[in-house]
């Protein structure tokens, strides 16, 4: 065993001691460190996207903006507090639903990635319900469909637009033999989130197409400026999991999981002015779905062929890799500019 081998083994024995509190706390310094945190202009806007009569859990920027009565520190400290409680149930979930070699790889993965990204760099938007709503509904038991209707109605008050098409992902997802047990629930999803679309429409919700569609050739501009940038962020580190997963899936499973995984989130987020925030969102169920279904597996195959450490890796490939925040042509990552990010921009400026 060589030197290197055994200070990656020295550092993971440290991560893999650490009680669950300690882990979480380092994950989240970390986090914060990596992507900053981007706080909102409080009270910027007060009425809701639309006059649906659950305006009190629709949107968390109106909960937050209530419960602040007016406080500009209450307002910030409260939205923190729901990002980190997003962040801090979805690892619970993982570390209940996944081995005990695997939950904290995936906790890195989350927390270091896109997904903890859009907690941070989003703070106080709807967001956090999308992304809760997704752990919810695909880290749970494979019979507690109640908590599968929780997640995907946390899904549609995020966004219900968003919710539909990530659920739509998730559902065409498990229709390959490694992520069937996630059939059922997607179902029930499918059914909640087109439910709540038709009940908005109903409801005279202005319709988000109608935003949609006059920005889509400012969308598309700002995706062929960002380029490859865009198509990164979706998944940032994880598109090396991603592609793995596809070249390892029989010949007749990997149409649908490129329309899952690739396809279908490509198309919507390079559509979109906000790029990489949709991209996060829809792709959520997905990922959720993947870490659930193989990361055990891939865990188990990188201790046999390169050692046991695995988290230590999957630190060291997630601070060293950027997580982007890619959209109207701007290249970021949380409140504070990404070291040589100004490089990137200058070449987006230019082009």
């Amino acid at each position: 065993m060589n030197r290197a081998s055994m200070r990656l083994q020295s550092i993971e024995c440290f991560v893999v001691r650490l009680p669950f509190p300690l882990f979480f706390l380092l994950l989240t310094i970390l986090a914060l460190v990596k992507h900053g945190v981007r706080l909102e202009s409080p009270f910027d806007f007060r009425s809701p996207q639309s006059p649906a009569p659950w305006t009190s859990i629709q949107s968390p920027y109106l909960l937050i903006v209530d419960l602040a009565q007016g406080n500009s520190l209450v307002f910030h400290i409260t939205a923190f507090v729901i990002a980190v409680g997003v962040l801090l149930l979805t690892t619970l979930l993982l570390k209940k639903r996944l081995p005990a070699d695997t939950y904290r790889v995936a906790v890195v993965i989350v927390m270091l990635g896109p997904l903890g990204l859009s907690l941070v760099h989003q703070i106080a938007k709807d967001d956090a319900w999308l992304l809760l709503g997704a752990s919810i509904l695909v880290l749970t038991s494979n019979r507690a469909w109640p908590l599968w209707i929780l997640g995907a109605l946390l899904m549609s008050s995020g966004n219900s637009v968003q919710a539909v098409v990530g659920v739509s992902g998730l559902l065409v997802l498990s229709s390959i033999a490694p992520f069937r047990t996630f059939r059922f629930r997607s179902v029930v999803a499918a059914a909640v989130t087109i439910s709540w679309l038709v009940m908005e429409s109903s409801l005279g919700t202005p319709d988000q197409l109608n935003s949609f569609l006059p920005l889509m050739r400012d969308s598309i501009t700002a995706s062929i400026d960002e380029g490859f940038l865009r198509i990164y962020s979706i998944y940032g580190a994880f598109w090396l999991i991603v592609l793995l997963v596809i070249v390892t899936l029989r010949a007749r499973d990997i149409a649908p999981a490129m329309i899952a995984l690739i396809i279908l989130p490509l198309a919507i987020t390079l559509l979109t002015l906000d790029g990489w925030r949709v991209g996060v969102a829809i792709t959520a169920p997905m990922l959720f779905a993947v870490i659930r279904a193989y990361l055990p597996a891939l865990v188990t195959a990188f201790n046999t062929r390169l050692g046991p450490w695995p988290t230590t890796a999957a630190l060291v490939v997630l601070l060293v890799l950027p997580t982007l925040a890619v959209g109207s042509s701007q290249v970021t990552t949380g409140h504070f500019t990404l070291p040589g990010s100004w490089v990137l921009n200058l070449v987006l400026n230019a082009t």
